[in-house]
């Protein structure tokens, strides 16, 4: 049993993004190295953000705060995040409407 204090990155390609998520699941494949060992307990990662990278049509690359992390799911290696854009400047999320 060890308990780890640190930053937690990956880099990956978003699976999906509906409504009010977005969601991503490590890649797995013999030509991708990765530090990320498989099934790796990604407990207490909740309400950590997630960091989008985006470039520009002129190329110039931009960090982006995309969501705010709300499961990560060990067996699925699925992470799962609210949108920034239902966070209000209190820090509450709003709840998207039906049919939005």
């Amino acid at each position: 049993m060890e308990v780890g204090w640190g930053l937690f990155t990956a880099l990956c390609i978003t699976r999906r993004v509906i409504r009010d998520q977005i969601t991503w699941v490590a890649e797995r494949s013999p030509d991708i190295k990765t530090d990320l060992p498989p099934n790796h307990r990604l407990g207490g990662i909740s309400g950590g953000p997630l960091i989008g990278l985006f470039e520009t049509q002129g190329h110039l690359s931009q960090h982006v705060l995309s969501g705010i992390i709300s499961q990560a799911h060990q067996e699925l290696e699925n992470v799962v995040a609210r949108r920034a854009d239902f966070i209000c400047d209190d820090g509450s999320i709003v709840e998207p409407q039906r049919g939005v």
